[in-house]
């Protein structure tokens, strides 16, 4: 049977670590001999002497988008999740230049494809204008895949609410909690179980990172939510939409839960408002850099927090 991609990545990483950081003396000098070769073999020359040049090499493979030579080159030892200076791996630059072949290859050598670049930016995001390569990333990164709650057909106000899971990187995750320290707790103008802290995003950094997670657009004000006391609930409610400068109103409602809570303090997407008889359709457990997903129309309610600090970023798109 063939060898995990796991199996083949940590392989070609132990033959790699072997390489010296120093190139042998004479390797300059040296000539190679001219003699036919099958394909495996020319694919393996020149494949370099230290870690440095065999990264160089895997780059270069990429460049020229030849798959072959990739799959040689791990042969021999490589890291497959090698980076360059702006923090790209091979795999990244496989997906942003649409190489469906070389990402095939690399994914089956073991590339991850959850590391991100300098910027926070994951390969499965920077292709989502290959169609073909973001599906190849898809099957192997299944966190990305949107959950529907509600389908889509459904003649419930809630029809298409869902959330994807781990599309923020953690960079981007930090960078909103550290944005929360520095904001102030807006006064209480009714009774609240919960501390509220508004932010307009007039940067359009969460705007971008919002729309490479789920390709949507949202409005630039938002807020945060802090609950900090056990015990806080919603009761079932429907929410207002807000419209931009330009005239246009919001559809839906977007939550970037920046905690999880092993229980307790749920969002629960129901059949009504009505406290007699609405039953919960779906529970939306809070977990760290879940992005949930609904319209303004889906009644919904929260259920009593059972575990703090409970954080979450809370905002309307369009």
């Amino acid at each position: 049977t063939a060898d995990a991609p796991s199996t083949i990545a940590q392989a070609s990483l132990d033959a790699y670590l072997r390489l010296s950081h120093i190139p042998p003396k004479g390797h300059k000098n040296v000539k190679p001999t001219v003699e036919p070769l099958p394909l495996w073999r020319a694919l393996q020359l020149y494949v370099g002497l230290t870690p440095k040049q065999r990264d160089a090499e895997m780059f270069k493979a990429i460049v020229a988008r030849n798959a072959g030579r990739l799959r040689a080159l791990v042969h021999v030892g490589v890291d497959v999740n090698c980076r360059n200076e702006y923090g790209q791996t091979c795999l990244f630059m496989a997906a942003w230049t649409g190489d469906l072949g070389c990402v095939e290859a690399l994914l089956a050598s073991g590339a991850a494809a959850d590391l991100a670049d300098n910027a926070g930016t994951l390969p499965s995001q920077c292709a989502l204008r290959h169609g073909v390569v973001a599906n190849g990333l898809e099957h192997l990164h299944p966190p990305t895949r949107f959950v529907e709650l509600i389908p889509s057909a459904s003649a419930h106000p809630g029809a298409g609410s869902g959330y994807f899971d781990n599309v923020f990187p953690d960079d981007f995750l930090a960078r909103l909690d550290a944005l929360h320290g520095t904001l102030p707790v807006a006064p209480k103008e009714k009774e609240s179980c919960s501390n509220r802290s508004y932010f307009c995003d007039s940067l359009g950094w969460v705007l971008d990172g919002v729309r490479r997670a789920c390709g949507r657009a949202v409005f630039p004000n938002m807020r945060f939510l802090h609950y900090t006391d056990v015990g806080g609930s919603l009761p079932a409610h429907v929410d207002l939409s807000r419209t931009d400068l330009q005239g246009v109103t919001s559809t839906k409602i977007f939550i970037i839960y920046l905690t999880t809570c092993a229980s307790g303090g749920q969002t629960n997407l129901l059949t009504s408002t009505n406290a007699h008889d609405h039953n919960v359709l779906a529970a939306v457990q809070p977990r760290r850099g879940r992005l949930l997903i609904f319209p303004h129309l889906c009644p919904h309610e929260g259920a009593v927090v059972q575990h703090v600090p409970k954080l979450l970023l809370r905002g309307e798109m369009y």
